[in-house]
């Protein structure tokens, strides 16, 4: 059996990765807030293969694929517009 581990206990596990969760606990939001880590790597596409893999053998779980570092370098600058 896998251990069930916080978001903040994944983050700090398993820094800069990506991280495919089966969530056993939410949120009021329905943010997932913790869960049995699937699969963790850098590449994305290798935590991707794991994550398809385990959708097609437990369909009916919640699970959750996400990355445990910041997704916007320091420094670097993010401007969003709307365009009509």
């Amino acid at each position: 059996m896998r251990e069930i581990l916080t978001l903040a206990e994944i983050k700090q596990r398993y820094p800069n990765e990506w991280v495919c969760l089966k969530v056993t606990g939410v949120g009021r939001n329905g943010y997932p807030l913790a869960g049995m880590v699937i699969a963790h790597h850098r590449d994305k596409a290798e935590v991707m293969k794991a994550a398809r893999a385990f959708r097609s053998q437990h369909p009916r779980a919640h699970g959750a694929l996400f990355f445990t570092g910041e997704l916007i370098p320091q420094g670097l600058v993010v401007v969003l517009a709307a365009m009509e």
